[in-house]
Formats: structure tokens, C-alpha cells, sequence
């Protein structure tokens, strides 16, 4: 219900809404469902409110201190801009499984933002050995070695940043597996195409943070 809704163009915020009311009802049955909190995480950065959205991924690590549900939380805190908690949360989730493409890839987002690139370097490329699929990682290094080169970057336009603010008509939304993996990508190069863009689900707001 809550995909279908926000992949309406506009976003069906009522069907979101109906949604997160079901979820809340699972809970109320079963309040150690760690899986309905990932799921009202996501609603919740749908519906542009970005603290209750990192409360919603927390509670999930809380109840399932799973490498997934770490992965979930370092992504929400790089969309809201707090990188030095989503290294946090990529570190804890590399102490349940050290051997997550995904997680060294959210970490060396976490560091890239830290501005330690040394680092974020040595977490995509390890990130690529694990999974030479990963498209996310291959990208972030491609991107981070023009970085380093002296290309410019395209920064995130401001209309993109995390802000409780009051948004404007919201982007159609990803799908979970877009999400997922735009959420995973740094901005490229300015000569690049297409851009990839940081972290959704859908951003939360206009102006920068």
C-alpha cells in the first residue's frame, strides 16, 4: 500500500497514510516486528518527516540489531546529513556481517562526507571485492578518483537537502530496488551522465540542511 502510493504521480499521501496506520496496527499485535519499523521508516521519509523516519529505522536495529537494519539506519542518517552517526551505524552493522558489500559501501559514503577520502577509497574498492557487481560502489570510486583528480563534482542541488521544512510536490517515487540504489550512490562527476544522486527515498525537503 505504501509503494503503491508513492509511486502514484503525485505521491497518494492518503494511501501512505493508510498504510502507516496498518503498520501501527501490525505492531500493536506484534511490537517486536522489526520489519514494519524498516517499513514506516520508509513511509515516514515519504511523508517528508525526517526524525521520525530515523526514530522508525532505530527501533528496528533495537529490536534486530541485524547487518540489514544497520544498513537501513546509515542510509537514513546520509540522507539526513549526519554522517558521523551513519559511520557509526555502518560500523556496527560490519560487526554482524564483515563481509557486506552493501555496509563497506554505506561506510565509505559515511567517510567520503567526513571528507576522510583515503578511507572511503579503500571501502568501495573492498566493497568491489566482495561483490564486483555492485554497481553503487563502482560508481562511488569512479567518482571519488575524479574527485581526487581535480574534477569537479556536482554537488546536491539545494532543493534535494533534509529539511523538516514544508516540501515542494514530491518526485515520483523509487521503487524499493531504485531506492535502494540511489541511496548507495555519490554525486558524479559534472562530466558523468546521468547523474546519480545521494540517498532516497524521496527527499525530505528544499533547502539545505
Amino acid at each position: 500500500m505504501i509503494k503503491r502510493g508513492a509511486t502514484s504521480d503525485p505521491m497518494d499521501t492518503t494511501l501512505v497514510n493508510a498504510g502507516v496506520q496498518k503498520l501501527k496496527d501490525a505492531l500493536a499485535i506484534a511490537p517486536n516486528l522489526d520489519s514494519a519499523y524498516v517499513d514506516l521508516g520508509f513511509a515516514y521519509a515519504l511523508l517528508k518527516d525526517p526524525n521520525t523516519a530515523v526514530d522508525m529505522y532505530r527501533k528496528a536495529t533495537e529490536i534486530n540489531p541485524s547487518s540489514a537494519n544497520f544498513k537501513e539506519l546509515a542510509d537514513i542518517y546520509l540522507r539526513t546529513g549526519e554522517a558521523d552517526k551513519a559511520l557509526m551505524a555502518a560500523n556496527a552493522g560490519l560487526a554482524k556481517d564483515a563481509k557486506s558489500a552493501s555496509l563497506y559501501n554505506a561506510r565509505g559514503m559515511a567517510l567520503h562526507d567526513l571528507t576522510r577520502f583515503r578511507e572511503a577509497e579503500r571501502d568501495f574498492r573492498h566493497a568491489l571485492e566482495l561483490d564486483p557487481t555492485l554497481v553503487a560502489a563502482r560508481a562511488n570510486l569512479r567518482a571519488l578518483t575524479a574527485e581526487s583528480s581535480g574534477s569537479t563534482i556536482t554537488k546536491k542541488p539545494a532543493s534535494a537537502a533534509v529539511t523538516s521544512a514544508s516540501p515542494p510536490p514530491a518526485p515520483p517515487a523509487p521503487t524499493a530496488e531504485s531506492a535502494s540504489q540511489s541511496a548507495d550512490t555519490l554525486p558524479q562527476p559534472a562530466t558523468a551522465a546521468p547523474s546519480l544522486d545521494i540517498p532516497g527515498p524521496p527527499t525530505f525537503g528544499p533547502t539545505d540542511q
